[in-house]
């Protein structure tokens, strides 16, 4: 009786973890490709990670106000069904009814005087957004105060997990239907990035053409590089030096703000001769930084990838540079150069002071 019952309870706790599995989503994780408005009213979504059987994801068209949902729209929740479902598998809701889907609170009633999907899991007081997408104008609202227009969700960017498109920048500008046109191929940060661009959306008062092939989400390179391309590890530079600019590229690794949905961001610190490392400010892009060096000096940069909790990447992937500011150089000019202001050095820098002859005959002078 007692190995029937530990049976029992270890065939429910399976079942139970098999039942309630759970894909976590992030910003980014979904996207939105279309969304019409004219019958027959449907939108369609892309996931572009892997989803469990049994994830439940909430779609609304209930508009985003400040910090939270205006009430009395549509509220769908999207189950994944058994067996789960493979990034970019073009899914498709169509308000006459679809599968898996079933009425949070009612059916998605799209209007063509402007409107939005939302995309979020967990409770609507407390949602997490993973997109969005609005036809009512070219500009998200503030303290949007109709059902047609909506505020850019809390924890979304424009143009990085979100996009608005509508005929004008006004409040219900709208287009009636809008439709992704660009990419369907690539890795995830490529696609999310092509997705968010306006650029690659189209507009339309009358229904268009939806894409309606699956997406193909291929792998990123499990080995990611950072390199500082300047200054050249190893260098000595002028000593009339006073400002270095330092450039960095990744490979295989999308930098950008956490909530951005891509791989991570760069911690970084600069080291001056032998004294402690001084961190800098976490660095959310490539663009360059410009440091202040001073002639006499070594300096150290150490730049590392970070992930979006700012943990090291496993195995750690990081990149070191030194370069040295020369020092000025005291010189002995003969005595026919006294007269002299100014002279260039064998190293290319500058005499900048020539004294009076000193009792050997001779004057002297910094070389900078």
């Amino acid at each position: 009786m007692k190995k029937i019952t530990l049976l029992f309870l270890l065939l429910t706790l399976c079942f139970g973890a098999i039942s309630y599995a759970q894909t976590q989503l992030a910003a980014g994780d979904i996207v939105v490709i279309s969304i019409q408005a004219d019958s027959p009213k449907e939108f369609r979504f892309v996931p572009l990670v892997d989803l469990e059987a049994g994830t439940t994801i909430s779609f609304t068209d209930n508009g985003w106000s400040t910090d939270a949902f205006r009430a009395n729209e549509g509220n769908i929740l999207y189950t994944v069904p058994s067996g789960g479902v493979t990034k970019g598998t073009n899914i498709i809701y169509n308000q006459s009814g679809t599968d898996n889907f079933a009425n949070n609170t009612s059916n998605i009633n799209l209007s063509a005087s402007g409107d939005q999907i939302l995309v979020y899991q967990g409770e609507s007081n407390n949602p997490t957004f993973i997109f969005a997408a609005s036809t009512h104008s070219t500009v998200w609202g503030s303290g949007s105060d109709d059902s047609n227009q909506t505020d850019l969700p809390s924890g979304l960017t424009d143009g990085v997990n979100a996009i608005t498109l509508g005929a004008g920048d006004g409040p219900e500008t709208e287009f009636d239907n809008i439709y992704y046109s660009g990419i369907i191929s690539g890795t995830k940060e490529e696609l999310l990035s092509a997705v968010a661009n306006v650029d690659n959306w189209t507009g339309s008062q009358t229904v268009a053409e939806a894409i309606t092939s699956d997406f193909t989400v291929t792998e990123t390179s499990s080995s990611p590089v950072i390199e500082i391309t300047a200054p050249t590890d190893g260098a000595t530079l002028a000593s009339t030096t006073t400002s270095v600019t330092v450039s960095v590229s990744t490979t295989d690794f999308a930098v950008g703000a956490i909530d951005a949905g891509l791989d991570g961001h760069i911690h970084w610190s600069i080291q001056e001769n032998s004294d402690a490392a001084v961190d800098q400010a976490m660095k959310y892009d490539t663009n360059d930084e410009t440091i202040s060096v001073t002639a006499g000096n070594s300096y150290t940069v150490f730049m590392e990838l970070r992930d979006n909790s700012h943990q090291p990447l496993s195995p750690e992937v990081n990149t070191t540079i030194t370069f040295t500011v020369a020092a000025p150089v005291a010189v002995a000019l003969p005595l026919d150069f006294e007269t002299a202001t100014t002279w260039a050095d064998f190293n290319g820098g500058v005499v900048t002071t020539v004294s009076n002859p000193d009792t050997s005959g001779n004057s002297s002078a910094n070389v900078g």
